[in-house]
């Protein structure tokens, strides 16, 4: 495939088992972690795993944007899974979770403050840029809408910056986005048992 410029990754990030509490990752969706557990906290192990089952080398055009989403707690492993799919880390963006009136939303998880954001590492592999006339603030700023839901106004930001003719990719997308293929064995339209792991589709955007 190796023709995607934009490439979107949400990782299944393992935060241990399924204990039936409806706030954990494991008990909506399979999750990639050490060994079936969590992804050590203190060392990282576990991240290869994802590392290895994101194929983003099959994927990548030889100029491309990457975009990394990722929880605090797993933050300072992600810069190393840039490095092994070939990608320069450059900056970061910052969902700032809101209540309905804009202001921070106080009710996530967290072991020393409550989780209201989420970032996404921007890294690129050869030499595409982002035109001055483009570059928008680094900041989202939207309402959480389910577990794991990236917000709408994240992929609106893409399209506004990316040309019509860009090839986008959703990794372990869950929702279909105009635009964007998606990737995953929970991709949208990946509803028979019998496909592959990965299923690509793509839904044009709607023209008014």
């Amino acid at each position: 495939m190796n023709d995607y410029e934009v490439i979107v990754i949400d990782p299944p990030w393992a935060y241990g088992r399924d204990t039936g509490r409806t706030r954990t990752a494991e008990h909506h969706y399979e999750t990639i972690g050490n060994n079936g557990g969590e992804i050590n906290r203190k060392t990282g192990a576990g991240i290869e795993n994802i590392v290895s089952a994101t194929p983003v080398q099959d994927w990548a055009a030889k100029d491309c944007h990457l975009y990394l989403w990722v929880t605090n707690p797993k933050l300072p492993f992600a810069f190393s899974m840039l490095s092994a799919w070939g990608f320069e880390y450059k900056t970061m963006l910052t969902w700032v979770k809101t209540k309905a009136d804009g202001t921070p939303h106080g009710g996530g998880m967290g072991w020393f403050y409550r989780g209201a954001t989420e970032h996404v590492l921007f890294a690129v592999r050869g030499s595409k840029g982002i035109p001055s006339a483009m570059r928008k603030p680094n900041v989202v700023m939207a309402q959480p809408t389910g577990h794991s839901a990236k917000p709408v106004a994240f992929y609106e930001l893409l399209r506004s910056i990316y040309p019509a003719e860009t090839k986008m990719l959703d990794a372990y997308a869950r929702t279909q986005h105009a635009r964007f293929d998606s990737w995953g064995n929970e991709a949208p339209s990946a509803d028979d048992d019998d496909l592959p792991l990965w299923l690509s589709t793509r839904v044009e955007e709607q023209q008014p």
